[in-house]
């Protein structure tokens, strides 16, 4: 198994889900506020992500994907579509720019408020939905 090594990562921000071969990244709580910038907590969560992940970038390929709740994003935004986008090369940039991966190993989709990693019409579902999920794919 390629993403064994993926199970060991543990902390305090984020859980690791094992999806057959793959993995995907799931945060506890938004990284995002109602638009596009990060909160405070997103930036603790992807420090304690990006040393464990970077030891294996060469092994792997990540792709962020924005999520949105289900109301309509403010005036000005687009749709929740183009918001989960802005929201998913936020963090891909970070990842590239910041933190020096790899920019081929890395991709980005939006999922708007499709497939939200938190279902639920209540208000503590909708502001998680305020995030990216990163799936993880070994080469």
């Amino acid at each position: 198994d390629k993403l064994a090594w993926i199970e060991k990562i543990k902390s305090r921000g984020f859980t690791v889900e094992r999806l057959n071969a793959d993995a995907r990244i799931l945060f506890d709580a938004p990284i995002f506020s109602a638009d596009a910038r990060t909160t405070p907590f997103a930036e603790d969560a992807l420090r304690a992500l990006i040393v464990p992940l970077s030891d294996h970038a060469s092994d792997i390929r990540l792709v962020i994907v924005g999520h949105t709740g289900s109301t309509p994003p403010r005036p000005g935004f687009g749709t929740n579509y183009d918001v989960g986008m802005r929201r998913a090369d936020v963090i891909r940039r970070l990842l590239v720019e910041v933190a020096g991966w790899p920019a081929g190993s890395v991709s980005v989709r939006s999922a708007g408020e499709k497939d939200p990693p938190f279902p639920g019409a209540d208000p503590l579902s909708q502001a998680r939905n305020r995030t990216v999920t990163i799936e993880v794919y070994a080469r």
